[in-house]
């Protein structure tokens, strides 16, 4: 058995996660991507959820707008805010996820994250790294 320490992200995790970036996505890189949940979710409009359950929908409407066509236009909208992202890399230690991965568009920088030298030209970093080395994986996507 190895220790690849691998636990997916949940739907609503992601939705959370995904929900703090605020400025446009060109290049997003998941260092620690698994079988790509965290990207796949986004791309897939987090399904499971409702709308109350995905952040940057809550405020998109106030209690008088009464036009449920163009409301439920606009969620579905919205709920694929992330799904469009062009570039993507991920990092994943486990080779059996690989093909996974770039099967949803994702370039595939290496095995291990501590190993990569440079995030200079992604935008976004989202990440769920493994808990046994959590603060040293956070710390080289800082730098």
């Amino acid at each position: 058995m190895n220790d690849f320490q691998y636990y997916p992200t949940g739907e609503h995790t992601a939705a959370l996660m995904w929900g703090k970036f605020q400025r446009p996505i060109r290049h997003v890189c998941d260092p620690s991507a698994g079988s790509g949940h965290l990207l796949r979710h986004a791309e897939e409009g987090f399904p499971t959820l409702s709308d109350e359950q995905i952040p940057w929908l809550a405020h998109l409407f106030d209690e008088s707008d009464t036009n449920d066509r163009l409301r439920q236009r606009t969620l579905h909208w919205a709920r694929k805010k992330f799904s469009g992202i062009k570039q993507k890399s991920v990092v994943e230690i486990d080779p059996r996820h690989h093909d996974s991965l770039k099967s949803m568009g994702a370039k595939v920088l290496g095995y291990d994250f501590m190993d990569v030298s440079s995030l200079a030209t992604v935008s976004h970093v989202i990440a769920n790294p493994p808990f046994n080395a959590g603060c040293a994986h956070v710390l080289h996507a800082w730098d």
